[in-house]
């Protein structure tokens, strides 16, 4: 018999999206699925549109939590050999489920796939225009984790998990991650098993004003969407850190020395004077001392690291509306 595939679907106020979500989910090639809900006390009118599916999938309406509780009690609901979590502003194409089932490896923890960016009609984005690179992979993620200091993954809803391995990483705690839950299962499931990608567009990704991660211009200069980013950084750092200790291995954090856009993020928190614990914690003698290790170790060639670093220590030393605009163009250069 074909294993039994769970798609849950967390929503909070994405009424306006959430129906084509739940469509594609139940429009796929591949039969013997679940669907389950959860609403996480929404108050836009999502609860009317997903009540009119409740004789074709498990409804949960829960109070307010955040994604991490709505993950932990859908995947805790779920009854299927693999899982798949579907954001509601997102959908899937109709062969998504049956082409992940062909190519899931025995005994690895997850499988991930491309997604087209599209725009809040559901028109493709050039991938030029959208945030994150995928990148091929096949086999044990956690010592590239650990090596690197960043993840392989695609957002939450390219994703499909064995769910037992999945199950083995709960509960979520809910609440360090009323956000960006994704980034624990993550991590989490490296330490389960191998990954592997499957280099083909099997869903979509919604880029849309109220979508933290897949904006493509102006985080630099946007305090709640720059806040988000590097706290979620600081937090998948100490996610890594924690596993590596786990298994015995010595973590040193490394993506501020590799990633010039973390490093971007990083300083421009700081000018910004972002109100978050991370943040307030710098120094300026720090944040230069940390520049000098990106010309060292940075991940770009070396011919573009010297005025990328320029551009940095600018950012540190120039006047703050100086120092603004800098970041602003710099923002722009980041997406050429």
């Amino acid at each position: 018999m074909d294993p039994l595939v769970s798609i849950i679907i967390n929503n909070y106020n994405y009424g306006r999206y959430i129906r084509q979500a739940i469509e594609s989910a139940l429009g796929q090639t591949y039969k013997n699925t679940e669907l389950i809900i959860v609403d996480d006390g929404s108050t836009d009118g999502s609860r009317g549109i997903i009540e009119e599916y409740k004789d074709r999938a498990i409804v949960i309406a829960k109070e307010n939590g955040g994604q991490a509780s709505a993950f932990n009690v859908g995947i805790m609901k779920a009854k299927g050999d693999f899982i798949l979590l579907l954001d509601s502003d997102d959908y899937l194409f109709p062969e998504a489920v049956q082409v992940c089932v062909n190519e899931f490896p025995e005994g690895y923890s997850r499988v991930y796939y491309r997604l087209q960016s599209v725009d809040e009609n559901s028109k493709p984005i050039p991938q030029k225009q959208s945030e994150g690179v995928f990148q091929a992979f096949d086999g044990d993620v956690f010592s590239t984790i650990a090596e690197s200091g960043s993840l392989r993954a695609s957002p939450t809803s390219g994703n499909v998990f064995d769910a037992r391995k999945l199950k083995a990483t709960l509960p979520i705690p809910e609440k360090e991650y009323r956000i960006c839950a994704d980034c624990f299962i993550f991590v989490r499931t490296a330490l389960e098993g191998s990954v592997r990608s499957i280099d083909r567009e099997l869903g979509a990704y919604r880029i849309h004003r109220d979508n933290n991660f897949g904006l493509p211009y102006g985080l630099l200069l946007d305090e709640k969407r720059l806040k988000t980013h590097v706290d979620n950084i600081y937090k998948s750092t100490h996610l890594i850190e924690l596993a590596c200790k786990r298994v015995g291995i010595d973590y040193i954090p490394r993506i501020f020395d590799k990633s010039f856009f973390a490093l971007c993020m990083l300083c421009a928190a700081y000018r910004m004077k972002l109100d978050s614990p991370h943040v307030c914690k710098l120094t300026r003698k720090a944040l230069l001392s940390q520049v000098v290790r990106y010309v060292r170790f940075g991940e770009a060639h070396p011919v573009k690291r010297i005025p990328q670093s320029i551009c940095l220590l600018l950012v540190m030393v120039l006047p703050g509306k100086l120092a603004r605009q800098l970041l602003r163009l710099m923002d722009v250069w980041k997406h050429r």
